[in-house]
């Protein structure tokens, strides 16, 4: 369990945007990392070491 867990449980892509649209109405507090853009359009879970992310294949899903 735990953050990076629920994280990947909930995708990538579902939390870059929903942080993308709070930060189009509240300002860049919730404004997304580009870590976490560049695993969201890869479609690379978080929990995936960055030396590791390149073999991962996307998610047929």
């Amino acid at each position: 369990g735990g953050l990076i867990f629920w994280a990947d449980s909930v995708g990538a892509t579902h939390i870059y945007s929903s942080l993308k649209k709070w930060s189009e109405a509240y300002g860049n507090f919730f404004r997304p990392s580009k870590f976490l853009e560049e695993r969201a359009t890869k479609g690379i879970p978080l929990s995936v070491s960055a030396s590791t992310s390149q073999t991962v294949p996307k998610s047929r899903l």
